[in-house]
């Protein structure tokens, strides 16, 4: 198959895909609350989010919506109980005394909220085991309304990380339904990146900045890329090197799966950077070429830049009881969260754990060359493209070494 054959029915397919009408909806709803403002606008934005939720999710809508409220009340119950409690407090009493039972309060408030981010892994666990042992002939319906997706884990659990820890207070059920209902393109992750932005959210919309050229630009750069995304994924490499199969599967390990997978994320992303300007959203970019990186820690400092981040926040400055961090631990925890984050299966975890190696590999030779003092020079350009290609071909191979494993245990299917 030649390659030009495969771009007519790859722009046909990422026609038909549900994320463009779902992309295109969030734009109509953009212009047409355009001179809107104030709570209505919220208001209006929040109804808006539900109803690109509902589109987006379907048969899920329900068990999306089941887990905020539930989130929500265990949060808010806590909230309320601990308001109640502090005002038992003797305002005229023991200075030290009330500042005890504060701190006790927040211990409180923050192993509760631990046992809330537990109790949500587990739903989730247990949503991925639901769906990959339902059995073929009971349909799919009735495991797709227990599915709590990793997207809706990330965020409850930030909601309930920051409202624990005290970073910020509860939101009224209003505003947690506008940030619970934004659309899910990575750019509000934390509630606290969105407080600082209701003005901004409440405000109509300034159109010279959401239709510039700039703007125009971006779209057309994301839409090539989704559509060289499309076109890798119909093009069979096999066509290219009919005789040499082990260049068609080269092929498709460094070059069609990778770049594949990476262009129509960062293609999307694009998109949605434009279209978020239609509800004053300021979508950050979620890719800053991690391809082109000369080491893991770029590497992952640029992919998927919104989502690593609470990754890296969250659990790599953890101590775990420790006097200090322990960066080797740490590494392990946050790859190995980030790949069972995709779904709770073995592929996943190998993927962590192949990426976990490699991280502690190159911290252990980063203290290494600290230990040596050795005085600093700038790389040459023959290094610099050997430390690239090393680490392009140790993430290309993170995709495809964890598959290799489970077939040579005999666990297949799991991806």
């Amino acid at each position: 198959m030649a390659w030009t054959s495969d771009i007519e029915p790859a722009l046909r397919d990422f026609a038909a895909n549900p994320i463009v009408l779902y992309l295109a909806c969030w734009f109509a709803s953009g212009i047409v609350l355009a001179r809107t403002s104030g709570r209505f606008r919220l208001a209006a934005l929040a109804a808006s989010g539900f109803l690109l939720q509902a589109l987006l999710r379907k048969s899920n809508l329900l068990a999306f919506e089941l887990f905020n409220l539930l989130t929500y009340a265990f949060a808010a119950s806590l909230w309320r109980w601990e308001e109640r409690t502090r005002a038992g407090i003797d305002p005229e009493g023991d200075p030290d005394a009330r500042r005890e039972i504060e701190r006790g309060l927040d211990r409180r408030r923050w192993r509760c909220c631990c046992l809330g981010m537990l109790g949500l892994i587990a739903a989730f666990a247990a949503s991925q085991f639901l769906k990959s042992h339902t059995p073929a002939d009971q349909g799919t319906e009735w495991r797709v309304e227990v599915l709590l997706d990793g997207f809706q884990l990330l965020i409850l659990i930030t909601f309930l990380f920051e409202v624990g820890a005290g970073v910020e207070p509860l939101p009224s059920p209003g505003l947690f339904l506008l940030w619970s209902h934004l659309p899910p393109v990575g750019a509000i992750i934390r509630l606290s990146e969105l407080t600082p932005r209701l003005g901004e959210l409440a405000s109509a919309l300034k159109w010279r900045e959401a239709f510039s050229w700039g703007g125009l630009a971006l779209v057309a750069t994301g839409l090539a890329k989704c559509g060289v995304a499309f076109a890798m994924g119909r093009a069979s490499p096999e066509s290219f090197f009919p005789s040499r199969p082990y260049l068609f599967k080269s092929a498709t390990i460094f070059v069609f799966a990778p770049w594949g997978f990476y262009l129509y994320g960062a293609g999307l992303n694009d998109i949605q950077r434009v279209i978020g300007k239609t509800w004053n959203l300021a979508v950050p970019p979620m890719y800053d070429w991690p391809m082109f990186r000369q080491n893991l820690s770029r590497f992952w400092a640029s992919w998927n830049m919104t989502m690593t981040s609470v990754y890296r926040d969250y659990l790599f400055f953890a101590r775990w009881g420790m006097e200090r961090p322990n960066v080797y631990v740490n590494s392990v925890v946050v790859f190995v969260a980030m790949g069972l984050w995709h779904s709770f299966n073995w592929y996943w975890l190998l993927f962590g754990v192949y990426h976990a190696a490699g991280f502690c590999a190159f911290l252990a030779y980063q203290q290494w060359a600290r230990r040596r003092r050795a005085p600093a020079a700038p790389p040459g350009r023959l290094r610099a493209v050997a430390a690239w290609a090393l680490t392009y071909f140790f993430v290309c191979l993170g995709w495809y070494v964890p598959g290799k494993i489970l077939q040579y245990v005999g666990i297949e299917g799991v991806k």
